[in-house]
């Protein structure tokens, strides 16, 4: 398959699909392997049964995703999609607080529409491939917390007494803790309401002096 940008390559000499019209592909790529593992479980589903579901050739799936497993924890893949999507939309006229849970709490809300189980599986995939880290720095996701936690902070919203990137991965911790519960009890609580109530709670931490009560 020819490449549709040969100028952009990543680290890897791979194909860099940060693209929007890319980004959109793997995303539909991966809504598809979500539907088959649903069907058949993970283990069942070959990379031929999501080329065929997904229209398209084996060339072309192998320029989005280097491996099966890939497709549940590439990067820039739905998740960062979503994120990005979220991110970019989020209200700035509302308290820097409030746009810090509104837009968390959306990205739990799009976490529950894909069910525990298809997140309990991902989880496992990440535990037997440890070098695709699920909370990795590289990732948009976080890349896109990093930058709104900055300016917070530049803009006076968030002390600057705390490093950025220790904010940042707090935040990551905090909401990634949460739903790995939700996911591994069987998706037994509201995860969108769990989340915007603990990531109020631990924003306050972070506020500037004069805001505290």
């Amino acid at each position: 398959m020819k490449d549709k940008h040969p100028e952009k390559k990543n680290e890897n000499g791979r194909q860099n699909t940060d693209h929007a019209g890319d980004i959109e592909t793997k995303s539909r790529i991966t809504e598809i392997a979500m539907q088959l593992m649903d069907e058949k479980g993970w283990e069942n589903v070959s990379i031929r049964n999501l080329c065929e579901r997904a229209n398209i050739s084996t060339g072309a799936f192998y320029y989005y995703f280097a491996s099966k497993d890939e497709v549940l924890t590439r990067p820039s893949s739905q998740t960062d999609y979503v994120a990005y999507k979220i991110f970019s939309s989020v209200d700035k006229s509302m308290p820097v607080l409030d746009q810090f849970v509104d837009a968390f709490a959306k990205m739990a809300e799009w976490q529950a529409t894909k069910g525990p189980e298809t997140t309990k599986y991902s989880l496992l995939v990440h535990i037997r491939r440890p070098e695709l880290n699920i909370i990795s720095t590289e990732r948009l996701f976080y890349k896109l917390t990093y930058m709104t936690v900055k300016t917070a902070q530049e803009s006076g919203a968030l002390s600057s007494e705390f490093d950025t990137e220790e904010i940042n991965k707090t935040l990551h911790d905090m909401y990634t803790g949460i739903w790995v519960t939700w996911c591994t009890s069987g998706g037994d609580y509201d995860l969108k309401k769990r989340v915007a109530v603990e990531m109020r709670r631990l924003l306050e931490c972070f506020l500037p002096p004069q805001q505290l009560g």
